[in-house]
């Protein structure tokens, strides 16, 4: 019977697990189909959308950089009279690192050499003059041939007299008249409507005015002014439009870079100045570098008016130009490759780590940005609108495909959302498996402790039953032997009767409606009522029992009665799972304000993991 019993709570156990893994197991594979079909979905859409997003990005800077490009050389070709000011203000704003001008004729007028400027005829009219002073070192004759010079109507050789005569009066110790005479020409009125040539000369003289005085305490303020005229004609234009031509402006402007580093002093009072200089030195070099290797230029104004950006060459590098006309003339602009893009774009930093931008000529050159990755492109752009025919713009992956790495992050979320389910829908499981468990466990329990219960009521009934049928049937020899199976009779209804209480109660313990009477008792009292309960059954179990009570125990509150069986049970259970040679003692002690009852035995004891459960419903120790 308890065979079946057992065999029959397994397989009711069996399909619980089998329905709860289904239940796990069936969700489980329609999750991870849907995972996988997920992932699938998402690279697509992902891959879509970046393409989308990197096109509209890159479309739209390539856009505002066209924009942005076309208003900046409007912009120069209009306001282009001056041509230093605009050097300047392109050199700082848009990085154009040179510039050739033409006028409306095609003649280029910027830059220009001092060989390419008419020159008066003064070098004969001074040869008697130059021979005296170089050759003769005939001071004196050569100071008066000077002289004689300085009264000429024509401005250039009257300006180069005046610095040759001061020269040679320096030569013949008069210092203070070569000052005056030097000053003639640095500080000549001629200077705002000079052109190119008179200009040079100007600037000639002015030098030559701060070598003579330098270090010259009493000239002190005399040189603080005339180095500040000096830088700031230098790179600049005059009220009539003129200005040295670039060879001289760039020797006169290291010769102002010189004085400036020899005495730092005078660079605050010229800061402006000394910036300027040093920018258009810059810019005319390039300039000027960039015509010496590429000659055909003076031509090249004659060519239609608009080609895009252009190819050269300048000292082997390369260099693009840009050409633009207008109702002045027209404009050469030269730039670098880094200058170039770096006027017309602002890509750096817009992408992200992971996506490299790549900036072409129409020959596939590198100009400009990261440098050219391995592999094809994932997205390229014509840049025609803005650099000309050929020119693009391409987007490269650095390191992992973008595309699959936000994807994968993507996947990411979705593996570790299905594991968390699957994880939690396993815990759920495993939780319901245990309780359910527990519950056909507890079942068993209850069922074996109604059999128990049915066993214990039944055998007393069957013994009286026996007594009683014997008494009806006359099978007594006389009154003494009726009256001992009536005792008998009352003892066992006695035990019939206490079983049944002890079933009532534990009912009611169960449904948490056991009312305890509790008052003031002995616990001497309830342990001695315990021990005589339990005589009988160690006596005949030949169990050595011995029972220790304390003096001057205090007065407890306890129901007498409850406390009575769970002494008794504890003795019960001593006795039942003890060696043959039982010992047990029950000993009641007073600790503190309390009062403990202590039943010991020889048995087999208990392990440490069951201590913890045995005040649990229906649970027994194996």
């Amino acid at each position: 019977m308890r065979k079946y019993k057992h065999n029959n709570t397994s397989g009711q156990l069996r399909w619980v697990i089998l329905l709860l893994v289904t239940a796990v197991v069936l969700p489980t594979v329609c999750l991870l189909w849907f995972m996988t079909r997920a992932s699938r979905n998402e690279s697509l859409a992902v891959r879509q959308q970046l393409n989308n997003f990197y096109i509209d990005q890159l479309g739209e800077m390539v856009d505002k950089s066209g924009r942005r490009w076309n208003e900046t050389i409007m912009g120069l070709a209009g306001n282009a009279e001056q041509p230093y000011d605009l050097l300047l203000r392109q050199a700082v704003e848009n990085g154009i690192s040179g510039l050739i001008i033409f006028d409306d004729d095609g003649k280029r007028t910027y830059p220009i050499f001092s060989d390419e400027i008419a020159k008066d005829s003064y070098s004969s009219a001074n040869q008697e003059a130059w021979k005296f002073e170089f050759v003769d070192a005939n001071y004196v004759e050569a100071a008066n041939v000077y002289k004689k010079q300085a009264g000429s109507e024509n401005k250039v050789v009257r300006l180069v007299s005046y610095v040759n005569l001061s020269r040679c009066l320096a030569k013949l110790n008069r210092f203070g008249e070569a000052v005056e005479e030097c000053k003639k020409a640095a500080f000549s009125d001629l200077q705002d409507a000079a052109d190119a040539e008179v200009l040079h000369v100007i600037g000639d003289a002015k030098l030559q005015l701060l070598n003579l005085i330098d270090g010259k305490d009493q000239y002190e303020d005399l040189y603080k002014e005339t180095f500040g005229k000096l830088a700031s004609m230098i790179f600049s234009v005059n009220g009539s439009g003129n200005s040295m031509a670039t060879d001289n402006n760039m020797f006169l402007g290291e010769q102002v870079l010189r004085i400036m580093e020899e005495k730092p002093n005078l660079k605050d009072e010229n800061k402006e100045s000394i910036e300027r200089i040093e920018r258009h030195k810059a810019i005319e070099e390039y300039s000027a570098t960039f015509l010496e290797s590429n000659p055909e230029l003076d031509d090249f104004y004659a060519e239609d008016n608009w080609h895009g950006v252009e190819k050269h060459l300048a000292d082997e590098e390369r260099v693009y130009s840009l050409r633009q006309k207008s109702n002045k003339g027209g404009f050469l602009f030269l730039f670098t490759a880094e200058d170039l893009s770096r006027a017309l774009f602002d890509f750096e930093g817009r992408f992200g780590d992971d996506v490299a931008f790549w900036i072409g000529d129409e020959d596939g050159v590198y100009v400009w940005g990261e440098k050219k990755p391995e592999g094809e492109p994932f997205l390229t752009i014509s840049l025609k609108n803005a650099l000309g025919k050929g020119w693009r713009a391409s987007l490269h992956f650095v390191g992992e495909n973008i595309f699959d790495k936000a994807a994968n992050k993507q996947k990411a979320i979705y593996t570790w959302t299905g594991v968390l389910v699957i994880g939690l829908m396993a815990a759920c499981t495993c939780f319901a498996g245990g309780a359910v468990g527990r519950q056909i466990k507890l079942n068993r329990l209850k069922n074996d402790f109604i059999a128990t219960v049915t066993h214990e009521l039944k055998t007393p009934l069957a013994s009286m039953r026996l007594l009683v049928d014997t008494l009806l049937e006359g099978s007594y020899e006389d009154q003494q032997q009726a009256r001992e199976y009536l005792e008998l009779i009352s003892k066992e209804n006695r035990r019939l009767t206490g079983l049944i209480d002890n079933f009532l109660t534990f009912s009611r313990m169960e449904r948490n409606k056991q009312a305890f009477e509790l008052e003031e008792v002995d616990a001497a009292d309830i342990a001695r009522a315990a021990a005589d309960s339990m005589q009988t059954k160690f006596m005949k179990t030949n169990c050595d029992f011995g029972l220790d009570i304390a003096d001057d125990l205090p007065m407890i509150a306890a129901d007498t009665d409850a406390m009575t069986t769970v002494l008794i049970n504890l003795l019960d259970n001593a006795c039942k799972y003890s060696r043959e040679d039982k010992v047990i003692s029950l000993r009641v002690y007073r600790d503190g304000e309390d009062v403990c009852f202590v039943v010991k035995d020889n048995g087999i004891g208990l392990a440490q993991r069951d201590t913890k459960k045995i005040f649990n419903r229906f649970y027994q120790v194996d």
